[in-house]
């Protein structure tokens, strides 16, 4: 009896450890996203499934650290989570815009999946410190410029608002990230390991958006997934070339234009998949990829696509 447990928990560890590091991870994460957007789980389960998919990313990397960074880059791009509306202004000396206003000035946080996984990381980081695990590396310019930033805008908060904390959480993005680049400046082991599964990671993001978005541009609407930030059709812009009866897929962002600058920002790297590797995966999903920056009609996004491009060209 205990010789088939164990046969049976070694079964999925030996199959894990036959495939090779970035073929898993982009395996993993088109397999995870493929179910969440199925199953369509509720924000605790996706937790769960995330859960599952760090445990099996840990087994073949080994590295809580880095498995924890590359679930929260999967995660990132759900936008839903745990939603607390705070009250900034009442408005009662301004009675007239009660009306408008009648919960008064209010704006809403939002404590996201990836903010979880984000605390398991830094965790992680925390019990290399108490290790000692740390590289020690000079400081350059760019590290320097990074920490006044952040340091600015801290002492920005404990000047002019009278909701510190509040203020605080609205830059978590801003720290989460900036973390992060600590992190491979200084604790990473190996930073390639990170950005060779980083990469492998790209085209399945890139293609899962896309798959969302085109769905949503055919329904001409959200789909009423639980990871889509918005279930309502809402019009972005009143412009010439914007019209209201086209409808502007979002993926599960915000805003079509977040989804646009997104697709920009990745799509370089996607191309340049397609060069080296020739894989069929890149090649699909820098097509879905063109067609959903296309269908955003995010303006900027296009610029910024066409401005990263010729920085790719030249540098090659």
């Amino acid at each position: 009896m205990k010789n088939t447990v164990v046969g049976f928990i070694n079964k999925p560890k030996n199959y894990i450890n036959r495939i090779d590091k970035n073929t898993f991870v982009t395996n993993s994460g088109l397999l995870f996203y493929l179910l969440v957007w199925y199953l369509n789980p509720s924000n605790k389960l996706l937790v769960v499934f995330s859960l599952v998919l760090l445990i099996a990313i840990q087994l073949k990397l080994k590295d809580l650290s880095l498995s924890a960074l590359l679930i929260f880059v999967i995660t990132s791009i759900f936008l839903v989570g745990k939603s607390y509306i705070i009250q900034l202004y009442d408005l009662k000396a301004y009675p007239d815009l009660k009306i408008i206003y009648p919960f008064g000035l209010i704006s809403q946080v939002t404590i996201s999946i990836s903010d979880v996984f984000f605390l398991l990381f830094a965790a992680a980081l925390l019990i290399d410190c108490l290790k000692k695990k740390i590289i020690i590396r000079k400081l350059i310019s760019v590290d320097i410029l990074l920490l006044l930033f952040v340091i600015y805008g801290i002492f920005a908060d404990v000047l002019s608002s009278k909701r510190f904390f509040f203020s605080l959480f609205l830059k978590k993005s801003i720290f989460e990230y900036a973390l992060v680049y600590f992190y491979l400046r200084f604790w990473a082991k190996n930073i390639n390991n990170f950005f060779s599964s980083f990469f492998s990671l790209i085209p399945v993001i890139v293609f899962f958006q896309s798959f969302v978005s085109i769905q949503q541009f055919l329904q001409s609407s959200p789909l009423g997934k639980n990871v889509e930030f918005n279930h309502g059709i809402t019009t972005f812009g009143v412009v010439p070339d914007e019209i209201n009866f086209v409808f502007r897929p979002i993926g599960t962002f915000d805003h079509a234009n977040s989804l646009g600058i997104y697709l920009s920002s990745f799509l370089p790297f996607i191309l340049l998949g397609v060069i080296i590797n020739k894989s069929y995966l890149f090649a699909v999903s820098f097509l879905f990829g063109i067609t959903t920056l296309l269908l955003s009609l995010s303006r900027s996004a296009w610029l910024a696509f066409f401005i990263s491009l010729i920085g790719f060209l030249y540098y090659f």
